[in-house]
């Protein structure tokens, strides 16, 4: 059974190998600055997220700070998984 971090990782991986990027993708890789997510990878990582854990990724959630690496996603699902 595939852990939310796996599910993320590979979803990561499949992206940076797409783009054939040598990058090492860590926990704590920058995303970002590393070219791995860039806008359309990130409405497609936001849909997965949006599908897979039914929860709503709202405009104000759309910051670097949360989705810089792979464990500040982590911490923005688990977040957005909390009744408000």
């Amino acid at each position: 059974m595939s852990t939310d971090r796996d599910l993320i990782f590979e979803f990561i991986q499949s992206i940076a190998t797409q783009k054939q990027l040598a990058t090492p993708i860590s926990d704590d890789t920058d995303l970002l600055e590393s070219q791995i997510l860039d806008s359309v990878n990130l409405v497609k990582l936001l849909i997965m997220i949006q599908q897979k854990w039914q929860i709503e990724v709202s405009f104000n959630d759309l910051s670097k700070e949360n989705f810089k690496d792979l464990h500040t996603i982590l911490e923005t699902i688990e977040r957005l998984k909390r009744p408000r």
